[in-house]
């Protein structure tokens, strides 16, 4: 076969493969915002949670329980995720022993996390609460992903974790710090105040590993598992375990009768509940752990936004501190990654294009040796 029949055989396959690479070849600003996607959807899952908690909170005020909204919220996320794995034929029980061991694993720790929260904001005031869980859970996450996952964690992310966190401290304004202020324990007749506090500490430290453990386990698993295979597993041992615990809890019988107003406010709840786990899965696909778990501190910001807004309280100067701090950390990860990507994306374009010089080379060469033996 001479080399003008080799080239023959060779281009057109090789041109057909270059021009789809080329029609599907995305721009060079999408590439950088798919670079920092896991980003943006690490910032949205915070103030969806944050939206979905005021939610929860108002319902409660009508007397609602806790996990019987969490009941009603985990079984729309079965629905739904059971729906969206059959539109896109997936199949979840070949998927092995071991991940089907994670995928529950990480969906239990979830639920253990939400309800070391629950009962941590019945001992605690609710700064206090939130300032142990979203300052110890960057930290420990981060720390977990290096050993775990092999994740690096520079300077500069320490750095603005630190900054991130201290801006949670000043929204949150925990007791512990600032001092107590009256009636900012649920509780004023508790003999012991030492032990109530040490209970909801503890609670609180529970809640921030569990948390923990559910990222580091969300991002272990490998990319091919869809988003709709993990919200199964999580959504399924959330239905149940907050089933029973709502029976176990309840004193006197559980109604579910309630006022159409409620049910909307119950349906909006479970939406935004469901599309922030599809984001919070997802963010988890796209980005190291340590960064998700840092930039859902966004959801302290926007539960104090939703704080001075919707429950007409006045915020302090300190909040306002605290909360400017979170935005410009998250801001600025949001410039390093984008910038780390731009330069990833800048190297891999690069060296396609290396190649196709390679390929053009190499053809060119082809037409030479062809035409001499000619």
């Amino acid at each position: 076969m001479s080399a003008n029949e080799v080239k023959n055989a060779e281009l057109p396959l090789f041109q057909k493969e270059e021009t789809k690479d080329e029609e599907n070849s995305p721009s060079p600003c999408c590439l950088k915002f798919k670079a920092v996607s896991g980003i943006v959807l690490a910032l949205g899952t915070g103030v969806l949670f944050a939206t979905a908690t005021t939610l929860v909170t108002t319902a409660e005020v009508h007397g609602i329980p806790a996990f019987q909204i969490l009941f009603i919220a985990y079984i729309s996320l079965l629905l739904f995720s059971l729906f969206m794995c059959l539109l896109k034929r997936e199949n979840i029980f070949t998927i092995g022993g071991k991940n089907i061991a994670i995928l529950f694993s990480m969906g239990f720790f979830r639920w253990l996390a939400i309800t070391f929260q629950y009962y941590a904001f019945k001992f605690l005031p609710v700064g206090d609460a939130t300032a142990v869980l979203r300052g110890i859970a960057p930290v420990l996450t981060a720390l977990a992903a290096l050993v775990f996952l092999n994740e690096p964690w520079s300077w500069a992310e320490i750095f603005i974790t630190v900054v991130n966190i201290g801006g949670v401290v000043l929204v949150a304004g925990p007791v512990f710090i600032f001092g107590e202020e009256e009636g900012s324990y649920l509780l004023e007749d508790v003999d012991d105040i030492v032990i109530y506090e040490g209970i909801g500490f503890a609670l609180s430290v529970g809640c921030a590993i569990s948390f923990s453990c559910s990222y580091i386990l969300a991002r272990s698993l490998q990319d091919n598992f869809s988003v709709s295979c993990r919200l199964i597993y999580d959504s399924t041992i959330g239905t149940i375990l907050s089933f029973v615990l709502l029976y176990v809890s309840q004193k006197g019988d559980v109604t579910w009768s309630m006022t159409s107003e409620m049910a909307i406010s119950l349906v909006a709840y479970s939406l935004i509940e469901n599309i922030a786990l599809y984001a919070f899965y997802k963010s988890f696909k796209l980005e190291a752990a340590a960064t998700v778990s840092m930039l859902l501190n966004i959801e302290v910001f926007t539960s104090y936004i939703y704080q001075a807004s919707v429950f007409d309280m006045e915020p302090t100067p300190l909040e306002i501190t605290g909360a400017v701090i979170i935005v410009f950390s998250s801001a600025v990860v949001f410039a390093i990654k984008w910038k780390r990507h731009s330069e990833e994306n800048e190297k891999e374009t690069l060296l396609r294009q290396f190649k196709q010089n390679h390929n053009d080379t190499r053809f060119g060469s082809l037409d030479t040796t062809g035409e001499t033996e000619n």
